[in-house]
């Protein structure tokens, strides 16, 4: 008899597996969603239209804008990186110059490619334990002093790793100098519903939330909250960027979960932190594994808890080697791997018993691994641009070994996915210690994209 190997059959048989999910999507297989081939249809009459609605679909986005306390709301099917390049598209003309924060996702950097956009970067202080801080509100001051031609200010809070910004002042500095602030919120959908948590960023002129990442909803199914004076121009890019046959499974799955925020959200949110509470005093004695607490995080202006990230850099092990052994021996299945930590998201949709399983696992595996040094993730080193990005993209290149191209000017991406920051930009010159970082993430396994060669051992160059 021929295995089946379709995706579908794949799907299924991971499926009836025991395999425990601390990763996306927030339903963790287990909470209500619109589901069934039945309800998969097109824009038929009675249904709207989600690029001009009129009926059902705009009367669900306007509840969504008031639940979340936002003048107007958008569904997105195309998941957060339409609502970031819709936005910026938005916010900034051709030859404009934008603020990113440089710990952003890949799709803002795509954005100032295509829009073909001038880039000035802020730098969020890296902390004890290796990772990127909060984004500073005087050096945002400084640089749209040193250039008040800046039309945008991107930045991202929470983190992929929980780090939170102070959006609410960041906007009060955008908005003393014309500028907007764009807030990518992909990992954020779930603050703001309960006062144990952080607040969420309303007061930004656009704020992209994936709402599949820690709430009940489809995978790409997002939100963007749009407080901008004027959203014609948003419309406009939201048309182009977002597919013409937008998923009537999606959309539905998007205004259950605003409904769901409303009716439960609060609840839900509250048992999530006390079973978060609990895992973390069952893992307080932990001899060297060390799970993160905002106090680890000197100088952050708040931290996101349901982000759960377990340090190994006391460890004789890294991040990769401890996500093996919880999928390989206890069937836990992590967010994401680096090289000193390790993600665990957590989600409304996790069970007390996920949690006291995650602990149970990581106590054991405390007693039986080695002690480090105690190595942190080395800084890169400010990045010296040569040239903007859209010109590095639109210039000659050749093919050339990585370890030789130290001192040569970029012509691609390269970043760890997730979470899709750069490592090199084009336009960039490459260092020593980037290339070193792209070696020692090649070396522990980790998933680089960006460079044509996806093995990493050559890059093309200007």
């Amino acid at each position: 008899m021929v295995e089946d190997t379709s995706l579908e059959n794949l799907l299924e048989k991971y499926s009836e597996t025991d395999i425990y999910p601390f990763h996306m999507p927030g339903h963790k297989r287990r909470m209500h969603l619109p589901a069934g081939r039945n309800l998969d249809i097109t824009e038929i009459d009675g249904f709207d239209d989600l690029h001009h609605p009129t009926g059902v679909l705009l009367r669900a986005e306007q509840n969504a804008a008031r639940v979340r306390g936002a003048k107007e709301a958008y569904f997105l099917v195309n998941g957060t990186t339409c609502g970031i390049l819709s936005s910026i598209f938005a916010a900034a003309e051709p030859g404009d110059t934008i603020a990113i924060a440089r710990n952003c996702h890949r799709s803002v950097y795509h954005a100032a490619l295509i829009r073909r956009l001038k880039c000035l970067y802020l730098y969020p202080k890296e902390t004890k334990m290796g990772i990127n801080g909060s984004v500073e509100l005087s050096e945002a001051e400084a640089l749209f002093k040193k250039h008040p031609e800046i039309k945008a200010l991107v930045v991202t809070s929470p983190t992929y790793d929980g780090v939170i910004s102070d959006v609410e002042n960041l906007a009060k500095i955008a908005h003393k100098y014309g500028a907007a602030l764009i807030v990518d919120s992909a990992h954020g959908a779930h603050l703001g519903i309960s006062n144990l948590l952080p607040d969420k960023a309303v007061s930004a002129d656009y704020i992209i939330e994936s709402l599949h990442k820690t709430l009940p909803s489809y995978t790409q199914s997002a939100l963007l909250l749009c407080n901008a004076k004027s959203s014609d121009k948003l419309r406009k890019y939201l048309r182009i960027f977002m597919t013409s046959s937008p998923s009537y499974l999606f959309t539905a799955s998007i205004d259950s979960c605003i409904r769901y925020i409303e009716k439960d959200g609060k609840k839900d949110i509250e048992n999530l932190v006390n079973n978060i509470k609990d895992f973390l005093d069952e893992t307080k004695d932990l001899k060297r594994l060390h799970v993160i607490k905002k106090e680890d995080l000197a100088g952050v202006y708040d931290y996101d808890i349901t982000k759960i990230l377990i340090s190994t850099a006391a460890t004789d092990i890294d991040g990769k080697k401890l996500s093996e052994i919880l999928l390989k021996e206890y069937k836990i299945q992590l967010e994401m791997a680096a090289g000193n930590y390790a993600i665990a998201l957590s989600s409304v949709g996790d069970e007390r018993a996920g949690f006291k399983r995650l602990a149970a696992a990581l106590k054991s595996i405390d007693e039986i691994i080695g002690e480090g040094k105690d190595v942190f993730s080395k800084k890169l080193p400010e990045p010296n641009k040569k040239l903007e990005i859209y010109e590095a993209d639109e210039a000659g290149r050749e093919k050339i070994s990585l370890s030789g191209a130290e001192g040569r000017t970029s012509a691609e991406f390269v970043y760890v996915y997730p979470p899709g920051i750069p490592i090199v930009v084009p336009g960039e010159v490459i260092e020593k210690e980037q290339i070193e970082a792209i070696e020692n993430a090649r070396n522990i396994g980790l998933d680089i994209q960006g460079p044509d060669d996806i093995s990493a051992e050559f890059i093309r160059v200007i």
